[in-house]
């Protein structure tokens, strides 16, 4: 078993999600509301990647996909405190 390089972590990421929004060092509701604004200009069926160290997070964008109508995927913790969250952009 092999240890994987940055690179190939970041290209694993970018396999999963389409695009990338990092959050770190913003506290509710600015993590929430710059996803909104992400997600507006993306067609329906993009996957957004959403990086956050507010631990309020891991309950607001659930919350907000399903008020807005997208797909929340779920989320692992990365490093101590810092939260990646998937979400896949509805048609709406």
């Amino acid at each position: 078993m092999g240890v994987s390089s940055s690179r190939d972590e970041k290209t694993r990421r970018r396999l999963v999600s389409d695009v990338a929004l990092d959050t770190r060092g913003l506290r509710c509701p600015l993590p929430v509301r710059l996803a909104r604004e992400r997600l507006r200009g993306l067609p329906a069926g993009t996957v957004l990647e959403i990086t956050g160290d507010d631990p309020l997070i891991v309950l607001d964008v659930p919350a907000f996909c399903a008020q807005e109508g997208h797909a929340y995927l779920g989320h692992q913790e990365g490093p101590p405190g810092v939260f990646l969250l998937v979400v896949r952009k509805g048609s709406l």
